[in-house]
């Protein structure tokens, strides 16, 4: 893997490592239900684009959502795997794509498209924007030569 950029290609395997760690952890805790853990990945100016919400909500708009449903609402997750496909790291900014399949008793697991924009502060790498999709075919297979990450210019393109 090759950059053109000033940062060591290593550097930035490395904050994608950190990254994918982070979006890791996050699913973790919403199976545990810990959701003081899972907001630690989010910004506090985050927006949400999900296939079953009406429309783009802000963070504010989020934990209200949240807030309203009982745990009669919420699916019974047993599990929730992260197949990532694909992580660019510009300096503070980076883009994670990425399939989210949920294991759920008794049904076929159920795989989101999911696409996070992340921005470093001073405590690491926070999602400032969440979009997924809900699909109902699943994604052709990805080419062997695609890279699972690459490292890009400091420069936004």
């Amino acid at each position: 893997m090759s950059a053109s950029t000033s940062r060591s290609t290593s550097n930035v395997s490395d904050e994608v490592e950190v990254i994918v760690s982070g979006i890791r952890d996050m699913y973790d805790a919403y199976l545990a239900q810990d959701r003081v853990r899972f907001d630690r990945h989010l910004a506090a100016d985050a927006t949400t684009w999900e296939s079953h919400l009406p429309r783009l909500f802000d963070r504010h708009e989020l934990d209200s959502y949240r807030d309203r449903r009982t745990p009669a609402d919420l699916p019974a997750i047993d599990d929730l795997q992260v197949t990532v496909h694909r992580v660019d790291v510009w300096g503070g900014v980076a883009v994670a794509r990425y399939l989210l399949h949920a294991v759920v008793a008794n049904r076929t697991p159920e795989t989101t498209r999911i696409t996070d924009v992340l921005t470093r502060d001073e405590a690491g790498w926070r999602i400032a924007h969440h979009h997924a999709e809900a699909r109902r075919v699943p994604d052709e297979a990805r080419p062997d030569e695609a890279p699972l990450h690459q490292a890009r210019s400091e420069e936004c393109p």
